[in-house]
């Protein structure tokens, strides 16, 4: 799968490479023709067919890049989930949680406002995030601030990424009003469990759950879809994580470019509704993978066919109203 990604990928490179030494050619060839320096039969380079589709690739690889750099990194999208429960939970017919992921924090701009407006216009129950905050050590009082501005009556909850390691989040969190959960797991309202597992954990979702009561609804938080393989092991209602950024730099009718998962493109973005033997669970389990909400350090600050992504995850009782 990574040999023919690396294959696509040099092949899309290419063509805008070549594109762009038939039109130096072809400009060379008109300057000399113009100078007299040149006569003769029509070039190759000169000929419509060759140029013409050249000019094309050319200027759809340069709104391409100016797409990728200046509109979608900060061009928030609001994806919106819903789940069949069984009952209602915390006495709601309908219980809404937002799912942040990969902030990539570098301070608050445009992108984070947007994202804190679109989070208080989902009015949720629960927020939960699933790490990677900070890109900048400078950047560490504006995750605080972030915290703050986000606002539900269950609260908010978050776990560690693979970023994490470097910053005292755990105090951050603490500082911005929110619950940091490492390796540890927390009873939410009346009837909701949040499982919280480090990137790099401890203790497996079995083990954490040991003792813990069986009648909640199981939400499990990790930073990585890689960690899917827990699910095998302990009874998971609902899995939410991030890391793969959608990929980042999607391509048409192939996806990510790549995830950085062990996965690979198996759980790439979005919802997936996994049943046995990927997950011991008897009426199977719900998995989000989002998108995320910046860009990592190591590489250019680009996004293509990934936008930055706000989960809304309606947990719907059969019950519940409409939206």
């Amino acid at each position: 799968m990574l040999g023919s990604a690396c294959v696509l990928v040099l092949v899309l490179l290419g063509l805008p490479a070549a594109a762009l030494v038939i039109g130096a050619a072809r400009l060379w060839v008109w300057r000399a023709r113009k100078a007299g320096r040149l006569s003769g039969p029509v070039r190759l380079v000169e000929r419509r067919w060759v140029w013409g589709p050249a000019t094309a690739v050319l200027g759809a690889t340069t709104l391409a890049v100016f797409y990728a750099f200046l509109v979608e990194p900060d061009w928030v999208e609001v994806t919106r989930v819903e789940v069949s429960v069984s009952r209602p939970l915390c006495g709601r017919p309908r219980l809404r949680i937002v799912h942040l992921s990969d902030l990539h924090l570098e301070g608050i701009g445009r992108r984070e406002r947007a994202v804190i407006e679109a989070v208080r216009a989902q009015a949720p129950d629960l927020i939960v995030l699933t790490g990677d905050y900070l890109n900048e050590r400078r950047a560490q009082n504006d995750l605080v601030a972030f915290l703050q501005a986000l606002e539900a009556p269950m609260g908010v909850y978050g776990v560690g990424g693979n970023w994490d390691g470097k910053w005292p989040i755990e105090e951050l969190f603490r500082s911005g009003g929110a619950v940091f959960l490492r390796d540890d797991w927390r009873r939410v309202g009346e009837d909701v469990l949040l499982i919280g597992q480090d990137y790099r954990p401890t203790r497996s979702v079995a083990e954490l759950l040991d003792g813990a009561s069986e009648g909640p609804y199981r939400v499990f938080l990790q930073h990585s879809p890689d960690a899917v393989d827990e699910l095998a092991r302990a009874r998971v209602d609902l899995f939410l994580c991030g890391h793969t950024h959608g990929g980042q730099v999607r391509l048409p009718l192939w996806g990510a470019i790549a995830t950085m998962t062990a996965q690979g493109k198996r759980y790439e973005q979005g919802r997936y509704d996994l049943g046995a033997p990927v997950t011991m669970h008897p009426n199977g389990t719900v998995m989000y993978v989002n998108r995320g909400i910046g860009m990592t350090a190591i590489l250019p600050h680009v996004r293509f066919l990934a936008r930055p992504e706000v989960t809304v995850i309606d947990l719907v009782s059969p019950i519940a109203p409409g939206p």
